[in-house]
C-alpha cells in the first residue's frame, strides 16, 4: 500500500487529472482508490473483465478491456477532452508517470 500511496504524493497530478493506472491487480486497485480520493478522473485498462468489476467498484471512471479494442491507446485517447491520453499513467510502484 506504501508504494501507492508514495506515488500519488510524489507526484504532481492534480484534483480534475485524467489519470490512467494500467493493470486492476491489488496494487492497481489501490492506485485507483487513492486517486479518486484526490479527485482525479480514472480510466482503469486489464485483460480481465472481473477485475475491471473491481476496479470500476473501487471507483475507476472508465475501463478498458485490452482483449476487446484493437488499439488500448487510441481508446484511451477517445475518453479524454483533447485526445492525448491521461495527465499521468502507472501500472508499478513508483511514482506516475
Amino acid at each position: 500500500m506504501t508504494c501507492a500511496v508514495h506515488s500519488i504524493e510524489e507526484s504532481d497530478v492534480e484534483a480534475g487529472d485524467m489519470v490512467v493506472v494500467t493493470g486492476a491487480g491489488p496494487i492497481g486497485l489501490l492506485f485507483i482508490t487513492l486517486a479518486k480520493l484526490k479527485g482525479m478522473v480514472v480510466i482503469s485498462t486489464d485483460l480481465s473483465d472481473e477485475k475491471l468489476g473491481c476496479a470500476k467498484n473501487s471507483g475507476a471512471d472508465y475501463i478498458i478491456n485490452g482483449i476487446k479494442v484493437s488499439d488500448q491507446v487510441e481508446a484511451v485517447r477517445k475518453l479524454t477532452k483533447d485526445g492525448k491520453g491521461g495527465s499521468r499513467c502507472s501500472n508499478r510502484g513508483d511514482r506516475f508517470s
